[in-house]
């Protein structure tokens, strides 16, 4: 069986190197510390449970279009918003959703894991200002870490070309 799925995966998923796995661990790790800190310190949620998600995508797909700066703050923002001009009932939350999803590929601002900040309102029931504030104050300190992160990855790989090439000469 394991060798089954491991053979699936294969197919599905380029094999990943460990360094640069480590790397997007470690500064999830920071990102989510960071955030975590500055939530005790200041008594504030900044933050939120797709943070989490988030990083995979600013950290780990760096070059995507989603992990975009503009894709993540516009996405989650507008599904803050969006969150709090429906009703607080069911059939609010799955509207609110859907139409943070439209809005989304509409405004070509689109980041899956803001698609769930409908539910988180609908369940935890917080203020709007509040909400909103926690939410760009975390997204911007994910952003800001983010393109930390970018600038030392490719500085990172500056650097192992240069020693390849160094290789290769001698």
């Amino acid at each position: 069986m394991y060798f089954m799925l491991k053979k699936v995966l294969r197919l599905y998923s380029p094999p990943h190197q460990i360094k640069p796995s480590f790397y997007v661990a470690a500064a999830s790790f920071f990102a989510i510390a960071v955030l975590g800190y500055l939530t005790e310190y200041y008594g504030h949620p900044f933050l939120v449970a797709p943070f989490g998600a988030t990083c995979i995508i600013l950290f780990g797909l760096s070059g995507s279009p989603v992990s975009m700066p503009i894709n993540v703050i516009g996405s989650y923002f507008m599904a803050s918003i969006i969150s709090f001009l429906l009703p607080h009932e069911i059939w609010g939350m799955a509207l609110a959703v859907s139409l943070t999803l439209f809005c989304m590929l509409k405004f070509r601002l689109t980041h899956p894991p803001a698609g769930g900040i409908p539910i988180l309102v609908y369940y935890t029931n917080p203020t709007m200002v509040d909400f909103t504030f926690s939410v760009v104050i975390g997204v911007g300190v994910l952003i800001v870490l983010g393109e930390i992160f970018k600038k030392a990855m490719k500085y990172e790989e500056r650097q192992h070309k240069r020693k390849q090439s160094r290789k290769k000469t001698n």
